[in-house]
């Protein structure tokens, strides 16, 4: 299936990933990817058909958080453009919580949370 990739750059707050999911809830979502680090914003990655990329292209656009929305287009399994994302069957779910220290003692955070419809 052909599909489109959306990078979405968000300011990361309260709500964001649901106001993304909300968003989103009527296109045909093929994956999506969220990824936070603190101090910065968010990172969504979104596979959608392509003839739905147009349509949820302009509407991440309209969300609040958004700072960026680029479109690649592709079809599965392309070098250019990968499938959507899978998680390895039997890996541990992404940590939640600090994941590591800075020098100075304050902690990070960075999780990732990645969507895909099952078989």
């Amino acid at each position: 299936m052909e599909h489109a990739r959306l990078t979405v750059t968000l300011q990361l707050g309260h709500g964001t990933l649901a106001r993304l999911a909300a968003t989103l809830n009527n296109h045909h979502v093929l994956g999506l990817a969220y990824t936070t680090a603190s101090p910065g914003p968010a990172t969504a990655v979104v596979h959608v058909p392509r003839p739905d990329a147009p349509r949820a292209q302009q509407k991440l656009r309209r969300l609040v958080d958004v700072i960026d929305v680029s479109l690649e287009l592709g079809s599965a399994g392309t070098a250019e453009t990968p499938g959507p994302p899978s998680p390895a069957i039997g890996a541990a779910p992404p940590a939640h919580g600090p994941t590591d220290a800075l020098s100075d003692g304050a902690a990070s955070r960075a999780d990732v949370v990645t969507l895909s419809p099952g078989p």
